[in-house]
């Protein structure tokens, strides 16, 4: 399964139960709806909406088995709608879980908390409570896999915004970039000396093109030191960004966790 599939897995739900003849545009209505309408999505994506993008891109309708799959603007949307999962709708309880393969949500979603107050949503069952419990752990981790640490930073001189607008220009064009979905740099973490930050990616596949390209760039005529930040799982269950360290995930919790090495270059702020 190459990155872009991937990408576009984690933003994709199962939606099971459904009455049969039901379309493509309702089901994107519906989910649309019970979206913008959550208030924590009116203040998150309020970008979004005055640009009027959907959190909703496509749904896909089975209509021999009655079952469809559901896509996203992000990751964090498609976590809300699995939030959703037993709701009625055209007086069926909705099955709505994760595409086959993909597992457990690594990323958060909204507060679909007034849903559940309002009785539109029914309380989450002991088991649902526990992967929420893992999602919190894994958005920590996920965050770190769309992180670059970029080091030799100019001290006093290099400002967030410095940083924003390098990488903005150098990584906006690349393929893996995915306009729709916001921009290129969602956030930059400063060390209090300057000398170095964190920046957090759109994607970690953006991030990962964005550390080829970023990497060795001159900025204030000094050479960048671009790498993947302590913490960061590679694909291959360690973490090789890191000079001298190596994480491997737990094998109960898959949460990884560091093994200390003194020659560790990279860490945290």
């Amino acid at each position: 399964m190459n990155p872009g599939t991937v990408g576009k897995k984690l933003r994709e739900v199962y939606v099971g139960g459904m009455q049969p003849g039901m379309t493509p545009k309702v089901l994107k209505t519906w989910f649309s709806e019970m979206i913008t309408n959550l208030p924590a999505y009116k203040v998150k994506y309020r970008d979004s909406i005055s640009r009027g993008q959907l959190p909703v891109l496509d749904a896909t309708v089975n209509e021999t088995k009655n079952f469809a799959f559901v896509e996203f603007a992000t990751e964090e949307l498609a976590s809300t709608a699995i939030e959703f999962d037993r709701a009625q709708f055209f007086g069926a309880n909705l099955k709505i879980k994760r595409p086959t393969g993909v597992g457990l949500a690594v990323t958060a979603p909204l507060d679909v908390k007034p849903y559940r107050d309002q009785g539109i949503l029914p309380p989450p069952t002991e088991l649902h409570a526990q992967q929420q419990q893992l999602t919190a752990a894994w958005t920590v981790q996920a965050k770190k896999q769309r992180e670059l640490y970029i080091g030799n930073l100019q001290q006093g001189v290099i400002t967030r915004d410095n940083i924003t607008m390098v990488v903005n220009a150098a990584c906006q064009h690349l393929p893996e970039y995915q306009p729709e979905l916001g921009p290129v740099v969602l956030n930059v973490d400063m060390s209090a000396d300057g000398k170095y930050c964190f920046v957090e990616f759109q994607s970690d596949v953006l991030a990962t093109q964005g550390k080829e390209v970023l990497n060795d760039l001159e900025l204030v005529g000094r050479r960048l030191i671009v790498d993947r930040p302590q913490g960061y799982l590679a694909p291959d269950g360690t973490v090789t960004g890191v000079r001298g360290t190596v994480l491997r995930p737990d094998p109960l919790t898959g949460l990884v966790k560091p093994t200390f090495n003194a020659t560790a270059g990279f860490g945290t702020l």
